[in-house]
Formats: structure tokens, C-alpha cells, sequence
């Protein structure tokens, strides 16, 4: 995935930035001499409605992954419970042997991983293979491990969809960052080419040229500075 530049501004003033450059452009467009063309423009507009569509903030996309990640929460939470009750029966157990506690995972500590949890729970399985009479008389029963089987199974399931809406959510980032910085490079070299006209013969409409960039990021027209907007990254 070919990295995007970060954009400079933040999201709200980069498309108040590209709807008031559009509106000076198409005022000023026959004192500009032809500098902003229009098929220029018409990008620009076209960028500023595609920036619309992307959400101020992640208000909403943290609902939606609070509610992605809810199911699998409690799959993980049912699998830890399930191995951790048959690891202190085979713990507690007067018949079970060194080998038969380290095959279950008697000892080890069950963390917060979700790859640790799904390989105690597949370890669980795999040792009840092992001892099946011996887990069957102590009152460990297939129906427990086809009970693990199918939390593992949500489990692994869930988070594959996770890390693809991770990354659906990476991608459309990256879109936003490049399609953003398009708008504000445009806006930048609008604000330049109306500074360079009207610097000296308007500087009053210099000066409206000059405030399309956001005030954190370049100083005002005036005196000896110039508002030529931040060179591109």
C-alpha cells in the first residue's frame, strides 16, 4: 500500500479552505489571466464534495467497532472460562499425572492474548485426545470439547473480520489523507497565485487570498511576509 502524505490541516478547514477558494477563484477568475483553468476548478469542487463524505470525527466508527468486537469479547471470555474450569479439575484431580497436568496447560497462566487463549483451548482439545477414557471418567465430556471447538471457531472467525475491517479502515484513511492533501495543495497554490496578483495592485483582496490558509500554518499578508502557503510534503 503506497503510503499517503499527511495532511496539514485538519479535516473541517480543509474543506472550508477548498469552498472558499472555489468562490474566489470564480470571482477574480478573469484578473488571475488564466493562471487557474477551469478544469482545474472543476477538480477541486469535485475533491471538496468527495472530502464531505468522510466523517468529521470517529464518533460513529467507534460504535461500530464496539459492536464488531462485542461477540468475539464474549466468545474469548466463554473459551477462557470453559479451559480455565477444566484445568482446575485436571489440577484438582488425584489420578492425573504430571504428564497427563502438563498436557492440559495445569500451571500455565491463561493471559489476556487472544492467540494464547486459542492455544490453551486447542491444547485442552488435543489433551483430551490423549486421555480420552482417563478425561471421560473424570467427568470431561466430548460435548466440553466440541463446546471449545466452536468458541475457537468464533473466536478465529471474528477476528479475521476484525483485522479485514482494520484494514478496510486503513485503506479508506489513506484515500482521505491523499484526497485531502490534493485539496489543500490546490488551496495553497490558489492562495499563492492571488497573493502574487493582487499583492501590490489590491491588498485587500491579496489579503482574501491569503487567509484561504488555515492561521496555524503560514503568517498573514502584510509587512514582509507573504502568504504563500506551506511548500508540499
Amino acid at each position: 500500500m503506497a503510503q499517503s502524505k499527511k495532511p496539514k490541516w485538519d479535516l473541517t478547514e480543509a474543506i472550508a479552505a477548498g469552498e472558499k477558494a472555489l468562490v474566489l477563484s470564480a470571482k477574480y477568475s478573469d484578473l488571475l489571466g488564466g493562471r487557474i483553468t477551469q478544469a482545474g476548478t472543476d477538480t477541486l469542487r469535485t475533491d471538496v464534495e468527495n472530502l464531505k463524505k468522510f466523517p468529521v470525527d470517529g464518533t460513529q466508527k467507534l460504535v461500530e467497532q464496539k459492536a464488531k468486537t462485542a461477540g468475539k469479547d464474549t466468545s474469548l471470555a466463554d473459551l477462557n472460562f470453559l479451559v480455565g474450569s477444566i484445568r482446575t479439575l485436571v489440577k484438582k484431580s488425584p489420578t492425573a499425572t504430571p504428564e497427563m497436568k502438563k498436557a492440559f496447560g495445569v500451571g500455565a497462566r491463561l493471559s489476556g492474548s487472544i492467540s494464547h487463549q486459542l492455544a490453551a483451548g486447542k491444547l485442552v482439545k488435543e489433551a483430551y485426545q490423549n486421555f480420552t477414557e482417563w478425561s471421560t471418567r473424570e467427568g470431561i465430556l466430548a460435548a466440553d470439547i466440541t463446546a471449545i471447538e466452536a468458541l475457537i471457531a468464533e473466536v478465529e472467525a471474528k477476528n479475521a473480520q476484525q483485522t479485514e475491517a482494520v484494514k478496510t479502515k486503513m485503506d479508506a484513511t489513506f484515500d482521505k489523507n491523499g484526497l485531502q492533501r490534493q485539496v489543500e495543495d490546490e488551496v495553497s497554490r490558489i492562495s499563492a497565485l492571488g497573493v502574487i496578483v493582487f499583492g501590490k495592485k489590491d491588498p485587500a483582496v491579496a489579503q482574501l487570498f491569503g487567509d484561504l490558509i488555515p492561521s496555524h500554518s503560514t503568517p498573514k499578508v502584510g509587512g514582509n511576509s507573504t502568504a504563500t502557503g506551506e511548500t508540499p510534503a
